[in-house]
This record gives structure tokens, sequence and C-alpha cells, in this order.
């Protein structure tokens, strides 16, 4: 939206009597679109003791309507905000009050138009602009077991004017991921949660960039009854198909991921940053990458604040060209899974790196890693504390770079995985890349145990006036050099470009 500062905007009813939402400005962030980042950094202290810096506070907290208590899940799509109130002020459950608002001015936000549909109360919207330029609506019913899909009469999105498309209930789920056992996911939310039923607290709509396809994305937490770090967290993804004229919505599951929004383990105890039973939103950032934030029921952090959680992508940015865009991303389980622990060069001074139990207790954890450092930096992972024992270099190449199993990498004969314990960003005026044209692995870190295939990958990875050592094999790659580096072949012949 071309604003100076970012904004978020959440449903609240701040403890007070009407349906309302809160607009919080976040000052020390970025306001370039992509990942906020913690505000809740400090060196030695970890997250749960951090409070936020008092300019990242809320600058509005707007109502909604004084005839409604309580607002659900929410929308964005560009300068315009829908919101879902239910429950009357009377206790009644048995209409929804749907509002457009333009947010053009976070701090004052303007009502463009609002609806009543009776009925049912509703847990949340969704919304997005179809390829002929009209809108489908969704309204989320009864734990979101309904769904209620409108769509619009013009491609005015300022007008009122909205067509009941179709009503869909769980029980016509499509699905195409297939589980472990061979069967297909037909599980919509955690309707068979014990005691109570989760169901889905926030449902987003998303049109994929080139294809148009829609996709449901849709959050539940953890059963209710369960203890902190049991059950699960998830963000379900559903490809919508929607019939030109009113009929039948197909929804078809097409993928799942379980979400870690807690510091800590089952032996230092879990610290939630935030609770996909309370509030979720899903944004799309101007590279077309999808992230997802979550917040927690009331203000539990640290000087009553509301802590919030960021998920972002595999990949933030998969190509970085200056050292303030590097990125380190340890997870706890192989293949990129379970909790995870992000270390941004910008933030280094924040982050206590002589010791990972001071990082969210992400001491002797790591599995598995996905970065991307510029050419001429690289982040050393050690073994101990304060950079002590045998270490791995993780080389710059300019471009993401991924490890799935950090229990296949050695150290001086030792096993990398779950052995981390310390880190240093580090710069030098050489560097040594080995290269090996008929290395099969699919580990690339430039190193002699996993070296680089390509004479093209080693020379993104090493520093101008480093060595290139190339084992002995052959290519009939061509390339251009354009910096100082030696080239060497310690083992035997090399031959490099057709003969």
């Amino acid at each position: 939206m071309g604003l100076s500062k970012p904004y978020i905007v959440v449903s609240s009813d701040h403890e007070e009597l009407f349906s309302r939402f809160a607009v919080v400005e976040l000052a020390t962030r970025n306001a370039d679109d992509f990942r906020f980042r913690s505000n809740r950094l400090a060196h030695g202290q970890l997250t749960k003791s951090v409070a936020p810096d008092p300019s990242d506070r809320i600058v509005k907290s707007h109502i909604i309507n004084t005839n409604y208590t309580h607002s659900g899940g929410m929308q964005a799509i560009g300068k315009y905000l829908l919101v879902g109130s239910d429950t009357k002020i009377d206790g009644s459950k048995n209409s929804t009050l749907i509002s457009l608002w333009d947010m053009s001015n976070p701090p004052s936000p303007r009502l463009v138009w609002e609806k009543e549909v009776d009925k049912h109360n509703a847990n949340s919207m969704g919304i997005v602009r179809l390829e002929d330029g009209r809108y489908l609506m969704l309204r989320a019913l009864v734990d979101a077991r309904k769904l209620e899909f409108y769509v619009k009469r013009s491609s005015d999105i300022t007008e009122n004017n909205w067509d009941l498309w179709d009503n869909w209930h769980y029980d016509s789920l499509k699905s195409e991921l297939v589980n472990p056992d061979g069967t297909l996911d037909r599980k919509w939310a955690d309707l068979d949660c014990p005691g109570s039923d989760a169901g889905y607290q926030n449902t987003n709509i998303v049109a994929e960039c080139g294809t148009g396809t829609l996709y449901l994305i849709a959050s539940h937490g953890r059963c209710p009854n369960n203890p902190v770090g049991a059950g699960g967290d998830f963000v379900d993804a559903y490809r919508l198909d929607v019939p030109t004229s009113q009929g039948d919505v197909v929804i078809t599951k097409v993928a799942k991921r379980k979400m870690f929004p807690f510091d800590g383990t089952q032996a230092t105890g879990f610290v939630y940053q935030g609770d996909f039973q309370a509030a979720g939103g899903a944004y799309i950032s101007p590279d077309n990458k999808l992230y997802f934030y979550a917040t927690e029921h009331g203000r539990n952090g640290p000087n009553s604040s509301v802590k919030m959680i960021e998920f972002g992508p595999e990949e933030p940015r998969s190509q970085v060209s200056s050292i303030d865009e590097a990125w380190v991303e340890l997870y706890e389980d192989t293949n990129f899974d379970g909790r995870s622990l992000i270390l941004d060069y910008v933030d280094r001074d924040l982050r206590d790196y002589n010791d990972f139990d001071r990082i969210e207790k992400f001491e002797d954890i790591a599995s598995s890693v996905i970065y991307a450092i510029p050419v001429g930096y690289r982040l050393r992972l050690y073994e101990n504390d304060n950079q002590g024992g045998d270490f791995l270099i993780l080389n710059g190449t300019g471009r993401a770079e991924r490890i799935s199993d950090l229990h296949n990498v050695l150290f001086n004969g030792k096993v990398v995985g779950d052995n981390i314990s310390s880190a240093v960003w580090d710069v030098g005026s050489s560097a040594e890349v080995w290269v090996a044209f008929n290395y099969g692995g699919l580990i690339q870190i430039g190193t002699f145990q996993f070296p680089f295939k390509t004479l093209s990958r080693g020379l993104a990875g090493v520093l101008p006036g480093g060595i290139i050592k190339i084992k002995s094999s052959s290519s009939n790659e061509t390339l251009i050099i354009n910096k100082p580096v030696t080239l060497q072949a310690p083992n035997g012949a090399v031959v490099i470009g057709k003969k």
C-alpha cells in the first residue's frame, strides 16, 4: 500500500463490550513487504522474557458495530479489510455482520459497506478477486463445518451486491493428499478433538499467480484439552473449484503443514508465542510467497504485550547479493520440519551466537538447514559453545542452499546433526571450496566431503583470490571466470570443457 510503516490488524474486543479490531503500528519493522523478523530479540535473553519496543503499539482500537460483541477471522485484499462479527449484544448467535473497511490510512479506518446475514453466526471470513474481475467471498459457519460462498454481481468491491453461490458441508470434502499408509487424507480441521471441536479459526482465500487457481488456507490449533506442546497447530491447503454460475463448489485437500508456534523443548518447557486457536492470517508477499501469522488470545507477553509469531516460506529470499539479506534457518527435524531457528545477519548483535541454549533453547537439536548467503561470506556452525570444537562452514553462493539431513554431514568424523551449539558470521580475504564433476550426492556446500558439482557453482561460492580445488574428474562445462581465483587439481587429472 506504499506506507512508510508496516501495520497489522487483529480482531479483538479489548476486554470491552463491542466487536472491534485493533490497528497495530510496527514502527521498528521495515515496510518492504517481506518478513517482519522478530521485534523481541535481546542478546543473552530468551524471546519469552523480551518485551517489544514501545513504538510497536496499537494506534487504533476501532469499534465495528455496537450491536455485536465478537469479531472473528478476517482477510485483507489490497487496501480493503473484510471482517465478520458475530454474537449479538443480547447473546444470540443467529446472524453475522459482514463489513468492508477502507484501510488506506490504517489509523483511520473508513466503513465502505456492511451486510447482515441471518440464520447462523460466522467464525471467519475470506475473500479473493476472480479472474473475470468479480469477487468471491466466504463465510465459515459452526467452527467451519459449513461454508457459504458468495459472488459479487460487479467488479467494484465497494458495491454491496452479492449472490449466494453455494452452501458447502465438510462431508463433501475431496482429497488428493495421501497419508503415509496410502489412504487419502479427508480430515477437515480437528473435529475429532476429545471433549470439544477445534474447528478452523481462520479461512483465507488466495489465488495462485499465473494460473489463477484458488486455494483455501485454513488454520486450527491444538485440542483445547491437550497440554502445551501436545497435539498440533496446523495450516491446511484446499483447492477451490468454483463454477462460473451458481452451483456446487468443489473443495479438495492438497496439503497440510504442522506448525510449531512455541519456543523450548519438552525438557526445558514450552512457551507459546502464538495460538492457532486464537487468531491467524495468511499474507502473500510481492514476490508471491506465502506467510502466516498467529497471535495469542490475551495479553500474556512481557509488559502485558500480545505475543505474535511469523511463519515464512522455506526460502524467504532465494537469491541474495547483500550481506544484510543473508539468512540461515536451522530445523529441529530432518527434511526441514519441526521447530526452527532463523539467524538473520542484520540481527546478529541481538542474538547470543556463543550459546544456542540462549537462543530459544536450540542447542544440539538442529537436524537440517536452508540458507542464503552472498558470495564472500559464510556462517560457521560449531559443535561446542563459544565457537569451540569442530565446525561446519556454510559458504555463500548468492542463492538458497539446502542440507536435508545434517546427520549425513561430518566435521572431522563427528556427526553435525544434533551437535550444533554456537555460530559466527565470517568473511575473509581468501577462501577455499571443493568441486567434483562426478559427485552424485544431493548436499553441495563446497567442502571435500560435499563438493559442488559444477565449476560455475564453485566460482559463485569462492572469494576473489580464493582457491577452487577440483577432484579428479571431467566436465564439458564452459564458462567465463570473471574474478581472480586459483584452480588446483590435488587428486589427479581434471578436464574442463570440450576436448
